[in-house]
């Protein structure tokens, strides 16, 4: 791992290479006011994840060895906006596989445990678009869900509680496995995209192969891949959220 301290507000895109040790995958830039317990627990929980992260999306070894990730993280959330590009004000953190950079929110000013799970998150995002365009995306609950499975981000009682309230009418499966990234993020889509994926991986006619198989052809309709129809997968999943968290669905 290599570290940067920088200021002012322009990211420095070129680094000297040869700061970064053997094995080393993460070159982070921080401000000043970073603690370097924060840096350390980001390094951390990206080391220790980074092959299982790569080797789901089946990077070779010589991919995986040559796959070297910038984390950028603000002291001001404000100042993240501005240089991330994630001009949406519930933004917190932004991962970009063509730039292979990840922009993070101070973990200090937000909630910490669930900032340092983000770097994470927004590294699966860094992996699953290194060869797809991220503004091409056509799926929110696929991205996003493999993202937090990945990422270890379970949904939490609150979680649910906070998607039960957003209920599972016609109006809402069509965000949830639509395109409108707004709409999906303002109705719990990131919660709902966890349960999704968690359906997929524990179903036996659908599983990792499968899921796996979504990932690396996104020109393919992930239901075709599942051999169901867009309903027939939505009346599944509905059934599998009930019977598993106990969900109202009306």
């Amino acid at each position: 791992m290599c570290y940067e301290v920088f200021t002012g507000i322009f990211k420095t895109k070129d680094f000297n290479r040869n700061q970064i040790p053997s094995g080393g995958h993460f070159v982070i830039h921080y401000s000043s006011a970073l603690k370097e317990k924060t840096f350390k627990d980001i390094e951390k929980n990206l080391d220790e994840n980074f092959d299982s992260v790569c080797d789901f999306h089946s990077l070779s070894e010589e991919e995986k060895k040559n796959l070297i990730t910038n984390i950028y993280i603000y002291d001001e959330q404000g100042l993240f906006l501005l240089c991330s590009f994630g001009n949406k004000e519930y933004f917190g953190a932004l991962g970009q596989g063509g730039n292979k950079e990840i922009n993070l929110a101070n973990p200090q000013k937000v909630p910490y445990e669930e900032q340092i799970q983000c770097a994470l998150h927004e590294f699966v995002h860094v992996v699953t678009f290194l060869d797809n365009d991220y503004d091409n995306r056509r799926f929110g609950w696929v991205n996003e869900g493999i993202a937090m499975y990945l990422a270890g981000q379970k949904t939490t009682e609150q979680d649910l509680k906070d998607a039960f309230n957003s209920p599972l009418n016609e109006e809402n499966l069509n965000i949830i496995f639509g395109d409108d990234y707004d709409k999906f993020c303002k109705i719990s889509g990131h919660t709902y995209s966890y349960l999704i994926i968690d359906f997929i991986m524990n179903n036996a006619e659908f599983g990792k192969e499968k899921l796996q198989k979504i990932l690396r052809e996104p020109q393919i309709s992930p239901f075709e891949i599942l051999g169901v129809s867009k309903e027939e997968f939505q009346q599944g999943w509905i059934k599998f959220f009930e019977t598993k968290y106990g969900a109202n669905v009306s």
